[in-house]
């Protein structure tokens, strides 16, 4: 799959995910606390951020499903990372064992296998993604949490009158970072799209679901510099559970 389909793949592993989770709840006893009051089915806090009567989860700690792109050829995602602070269940590490997804493009059959890399502290293998470090640059498109505020007393007045959404992303940046307490951030500065990695615009932002207005929000590529080393993987902003917003640990 594309990389710029990075939503897209997240959503569809997402949902794949769920539906193996609520099959292996089948029949077991320990299931009981994952039945939805809502529903007739098991689901996971951790892979649906919502709570059993189905109402959104006030915390940040469910899972990110993070497509990463293949090394050798960055247009292409090469594998899925999940990733959850508050670690996974003896049912939800099953269902993750067992998830497979299949996808059709055109006559060909693709098919996604998942395999357990660890249970630890250590989210990833790929050191760009855990740090620690100070320094953190886009790796996927950031999206403001937040319309810009155009008009009245509370309104959003540029830092930089010469580059206006570069100056609300860093601004947006900042008050996510502020909320998540993350410690304090020195510099948030608008970047331009690495060597081959694709513009932001180019990506598919938006989730298939009613009301998500990913392309009506300020988006673009920042460098974020905080007061002291952090670990990741750091992930900001709109969509953020799906793959935008992901952060890369670099030392520049």
């Amino acid at each position: 799959p594309l990389v710029k389909d990075t939503v897209q793949i997240a959503e569809k592993f997402r949902a794949a995910v769920m539906s193996v989770f609520n099959r292996c709840c089948a029949g077991r006893d320990e299931a009981a606390r994952y039945l939805r009051s809502d529903a007739d089915r098991h689901a996971s806090p951790t892979f649906s951020g919502k709570d059993k009567d189905g109402h959104i989860l006030a915390s940040n700690a469910h899972a990110y499903f993070l497509p990463m792109p293949d090394r050798t050829d960055p247009r292409y995602v090469r594998k899925v990372i999940v990733y959850a602070r508050v670690g996974f269940e003896p049912l939800e590490v099953a269902a993750l064992r067992k998830t497979q997804v299949e996808e059709r493009r055109g006559n060909n059959k693709l098919l996604w296998c998942s395999r357990l890399i660890g249970l630890d502290d250590n989210p990833s293998r790929d050191l760009h993604l855990r740090g620690p470090s100070s320094t953190w640059i886009s790796f996927t498109p950031f999206i403001a949490h937040r319309h810009a505020k155009r008009r009245g007393s509370m309104r959003d007045i540029p830092e930089n009158t010469d580059d206006p959404r570069g100056s609300f992303l860093a601004l947006a940046a900042r008050e996510i970072c502020q909320t998540r307490g993350l410690p304090p951030l020195l510099d948030a500065t608008p970047v331009t799209a690495a060597k081959n990695q694709l513009q932001f615009y180019e990506f598919r932002r938006a989730r298939r679901k009613p009301g998500n207005d990913a392309y009506t929000r300020t988006t673009g590529y920042l460098r974020l510099t905080f007061e002291m080393p952090i670990t990741g993987p750091l992930c900001l902003g709109y969509n953020n559970h799906f793959g935008m917003g992901l952060f890369a640990a670099t030392d520049k």
